[in-house]
């Protein structure tokens, strides 16, 4: 026998509750919808990041399976808790759309959700949608931080599994780093080839697998903790097919016939032994849970609700979103021009000449500088040095001195001291880059209104706060490398290019504002 639905919210609610709703969806909408934009752009533009369009209709789901239970909850607004994180999510999203941080906004967007839902419901809602609210963070690439740190060994694993089952298979196959080398070509595991982009799209699919199809907490650790596995075994194998099909097709077409062994095919098959694994140790039907959702009728007798509090929860909602939406429509940010044009850059740096050669492409993808220059200096010795840099007068999303372009440079840095001239010192990035042809070295740092930044984070902040304060965004990234002849040769060019950065910081200082 069907439940008797005892109370509504409509019997709690006038009929204007859905007027308010709408009013606080398309001022939220008004708010973030470059951020939105900004995901979207995302999951368009990246395979491993095409399940985001999922993830939101998946959370939805989540939420209309605890309907039932979300209908007994009592409402108790919590204005000093949502107002609290609304403001900060306020915070991130100006500077991180000001500053050009994407990761702000991102931010901001998985915490003004959680905030929304705390203002307006209260505590007791925010823990009955916890997963719903926590599974949106699949959305964003903002996994991808913390598992940047597992690239390299992932890259070493895969390359060290792949070089053995291939010998198995009797190719002959030797295996050093991150490289195999193959009767007629070397195979590199480069960063984006560890598995781990697309490690997140399976987990992100396992998690309402195991949700929907299985019962105990123990067997939904299972599933996902396979989808981790499988993740990494089938990038292994697709390492292994590459090797198969680049040895016996002469080296030609290394991802396979249409380019099929591409880094999609780790997901695609990751899928396809996930759906395996849940269907072997499936407790439930996915269909017998839709089934039982939608036939069930729902007892909502223990509503409760403070409409004084609630309607005044609403308007600080509404007003404070609409305001955000203002101030980023109205924001417009002054591009800095150089103080002197680069080109002017002199023509003996200290023990340092300009050296007489053609036109130097930056290898490293910088895109969006509004000024570059990219010039080459020897010394006595006859080292030769490039000098990079380029001038952002004022920076945007699709324009910034860090993006994911120079994600191959982020991962292999670290810190060094400089001294700058005087009696302080400086800190720069230091990174070896060695690839089947060349290796470099890099020294690499941002200037950002005369400050000199090596952090990546401390260098969006700082970008950040000067546009919300000062409405201006520019900088500039300098990059000096140099090829290692050997690798006896790295600790000679690592004393050149340090004696080097410390001659041309206080000249580059003379153009940049």
């Amino acid at each position: 026998m069907d439940n008797v639905i005892t109370k509504t919210y409509t019997d709690v609610f006038p009929m204007k509750i859905w007027l308010k709703i709408s009013l606080l969806a398309a001022a939220f909408v008004f708010a973030y919808i470059p951020a939105v934009s900004l995901l979207v752009g995302t999951w368009l533009s990246r395979d491993d990041s095409s399940h985001g369009f999922l993830v939101p209709f998946i959370s939805l789901y989540f939420v209309w399976t605890k309907r039932e239970k979300l209908r007994q909850i009592p409402i108790m607004p919590n204005i000093s808790g949502g107002l609290t994180i609304i403001v900060i999510a306020a915070i991130l999203l100006i500077m991180g759309s000001v500053g050009g941080v994407a990761i702000a906004e991102e931010v901001s967007f998985l915490l003004v959700l959680p905030g929304i839902v705390l203002l307006l419901l209260g505590m007791p809602y925010i823990i009955a949608l916890a997963l719903p609210l926590t599974y949106l963070i699949f959305m964003t690439p903002i996994l991808n931080l913390f598992l940047d740190k597992i690239r390299w060994p992932l890259q070493l694993f895969s390359a060290k599994f792949a070089g053995v089952m291939l010998k198995y298979v009797g190719i002959p196959a030797y295996q050093y780093r991150n490289y195999i080398e193959l009767p007629n070509i070397t195979l590199e595991v480069a960063d984006v080839c560890s598995g781990v982009n697309y490690l997140i799209s399976i987990i992100a699919i396992a998690i309402p697998i195991a949700y929907f199809t299985q019962k105990s907490w123990q067997r939904k650790t299972v599933i996902i903790s396979s989808a981790i596995v499988i993740g990494i075994l089938a990038n292994v194998v697709r390492i292994i097919l590459i090797g198969i099909w680049t040895t016996y097709n002469l080296g030609e077409n290394s991802h396979g016939p249409n380019h099929i062994f591409r880094g999609l095919f780790v997901s695609v098959i990751g899928f396809i032994f996930l759906f395996i694994t849940a269907w072997v140790f499936a407790e439930t039907s996915p269909l017998s849970v839709i089934k039982s959702n939608t036939e069930k009728r729902i007892t909502t007798s223990g509503l409760t609700v403070n409409a004084q509090q609630f309607n005044k929860a609403w308007l600080i909602a509404t007003a404070l979103l609409l305001s955000i939406g203002g101030y980023l429509f109205l924001y417009n940010p002054q591009p800095i021009p150089l103080k002197r044009d680069l080109k002017e850059l002199p023509i003996a740096i200290g023990d340092w000449k300009l050296a007489d050669t053609k036109y130097q492409e930056n290898p490293f993808g910088v895109q969006g500088a509004d000024t570059e220059v990219i010039k080459v200096y020897k010394n006595a010795s006859g080292r030769e040095v490039k000098l990079y840099i380029g001038y952002f007068e004022l920076q945007r999303q699709d324009k910034e001195l860090i993006n994911y372009r120079l994600q191959g440079l982020y991962n292999n840095t670290k810190e060094i001291e400089i001294p700058d001239g005087s009696y302080a010192k400086i800190k720069v990035n230091e990174a070896i880059l060695q690839n089947a042809s060349q290796n470099l070295m890099v020294l690499y740092w941002y200037n950002i209104n005369g400050r000199i930044i090596a952090n990546n984070h401390r260098a969006k902040i700082i970008t950040a706060l000067d546009g919300l304060i000062h409405r201006q965004t520019n900088g500039a990234i300098i990059m000096v490398y140099a090829n290692l002849k050997d690798s006896d040769d790295q600790n000679r060019a690592s004393k050149d290019m340090k004696e080097f950065v410390e001659e041309i910081i206080p000249v580059i200082h003379k153009h940049l504002p």
